[in-house]
């Protein structure tokens, strides 16, 4: 299964970002960007701290 997944990936690599937006719709990239940035990055914590000092 993850021999599959590694060769699917890629194949997607390799599409222009025009047909991933034409398939799934910009807002939905927007969206999904936006959210996992927030998740990755400690926002909220980072301004706790700047607003405590």
């Amino acid at each position: 299964m993850s021999v599959m997944m590694v060769k699917e990936w890629g194949s997607l690599e390799k599409w222009d970002i025009e047909k991933i937006e034409g398939m799934i719709g910009r807002e939905t990239i927007k969206h999904w960007i936006t959210e996992k940035t927030a998740e990755m990055l400690p926002v909220a914590s980072i301004l706790k701290k700047w607003f405590e000092n």
